[in-house]
């Protein structure tokens, strides 16, 4: 397993999915400074690192782990952040350019996609892994861990955006920067949304994955990290480095948390 990970093979596929997403990044933001290009490798590398170290574990058919990357991207790349910023943000006035994004980030994690599918593949293939997973627990059982699962990121959410309020709230009352703090009623349907569609995107990596629970945990709340927030603040720069740090460390123990509520919720009973 570790020659997988550690040769040169498996760093060429790293770099060229690296490439690749550069490409992409810089046609979005129609410039090719060296900021832009320099953030966006390095993100290329950080994606394609925790992508291929999880989709190496996956023993599924290539359409089925393309379609599994394109559930978990889609979703923690960017619907969840378009869905928050829809509401917390002045950046779509309108519900049509909102469509416009989504539709932009369809293609563009199709693509991500298809480079996880064909770069990192699986020795072997079992087709019973996921029947095996679910026959575990009684469908009760799976129906409550879902729903406490997407539940419990509400409050996650709120404990640490309460601690970092002090330092973020400035910018938000800020006109020029377009951001708002909705109210309860507004913030609470939102995340619980949220909360059901990280729940969504990685519940089939959680069943179908073949490493032990603590690199699970890694793995997991990686990709929520890093392509959910990482990512995002570090190629925003219309957003001051004060604010991407306050968020990026409050999402950072918002996933880290999380994280490990999915995998005792979720995760396989270790043999």
């Amino acid at each position: 397993m570790i020659s997988q990970y550690f040769s040169a093979n498996f760093a060429g596929r790293i770099l060229l999915f690296s490439v690749i997403f550069t490409s992409i990044e810089a046609v979005l933001f129609g410039q090719l400074s060296t900021i832009i290009i320099g953030f966006s490798f390095i993100a290329g590398i950080l994606l394609a690192l925790i992508l291929g170290l999880v989709f190496i574990k996956l023993p599924f058919k290539l359409v089925v782990r393309i379609g599994m990357a394109w559930l978990a991207l889609f979703i923690i790349q960017y619907f969840s952040n378009l869905f928050e910023a829809f509401f917390f943000t002045t950046l779509f006035p309108t519900v049509l350019l909102f469509l416009a994004g989504v539709l932009e980030s369809l293609v563009i994690t199709f693509i991500e996609a298809l480079l996880v599918g064909i770069l990192f593949v699986p020795r072997e293939i079992e087709k019973s892994y996921i029947k095996s997973y679910f026959a575990q627990r009684s469908g009760f059982s799976w129906a409550l861990r879902i729903v406490v699962a997407s539940l419990i990121y509400f409050p996650i959410y709120l404990v640490f955006g309460g601690l970092v309020s002090p330092f973020v709230l400035p910018y938000y009352t800020d006109p020029s920067m377009g951001l708002m703090i909705p109210s309860f009623d507004v913030m609470i349907p939102v995340e619980l949304v949220r909360g059901l569609l990280y729940v969504l995107a990685l519940l089939p990596i959680i069943a179908g994955i073949r490493i032990k629970r603590r690199y699970l945990y890694v793995g997991i709340a990686s990709l929520l990290y890093i392509p959910g927030a990482f990512i995002p603040l570090l190629t925003n720069l219309s957003w001051p480095v004060q604010l991407r740090i306050f968020h990026g460390l409050e999402i950072l123990a918002d996933y880290l948390v999380y994280g490990a509520a999915l995998i005792y919720l979720l995760a396989r009973k270790e043999e």
